[in-house]
């Protein structure tokens, strides 16, 4: 069988672009990936070769530790950080704060004297109608009736 060809298809790049690439990924991630390993072997590797010649094993035990707790304090910073903006907007919120909520109060104060105004209002009538209802009572006694007592299909206030 015969093999098909698409290089023609493909389209040639550009050289000095080609160039420029190769030369960002060089400097971007081939060099410092090669310096962060030999600095991660030299880390490794020298304290053995000092301890081996005879020196002190609490030393690099302290500098090791210092380089374990390094990454968490990093860490720790962020939370901190947070903290302190949290704890600056705060401040300048209650610096801004008590002056819009005193027209609230304001707001709220004319509401309530309004709607207490209507309310009155309202129960102003409804008190008159009791008012003059009383009155009409003390004014035209009704008379009493005595109630209608059916015994034997005989009434007993017609007898």
């Amino acid at each position: 069988m015969e093999t098909l060809e698409f290089s023609h298809l493909i389209p040639t790049r550009n050289p000095d672009t080609q160039q420029k690439h190769r030369r960002e990924v060089f400097w971007q991630i081939t060099v410092p990936l090669t310096v962060g390993a030999i600095a991660i072997l030299a880390a490794c590797v020298l304290p053995v070769v000092v301890i081996a010649r005879g020196g002190e094993v609490r030393d690099w035990a302290d500098i090791s530790l210092i380089w374990l707790i390094l990454p968490t304090m990093v860490f720790a910073l962020i939370p901190l950080a947070l903290l302190a903006a949290i704890t600056y907007g705060l401040t300048r919120l209650i610096g801004v704060v008590p002056g819009y909520l005193f027209r609230a109060q304001q707001l709220f104060k004319a509401i309530q004297i309004r709607v207490g105004a209507l309310a009155d209002k309202s129960a102003a009538v409804v008190i008159n109608l009791h008012q003059l209802q009383a009155r009409l009572r003390v004014l035209l006694p009704r008379r009493k009736r005595h109630p209608i007592t059916i015994e034997h299909g005989v009434n007993r206030n017609d007898a």
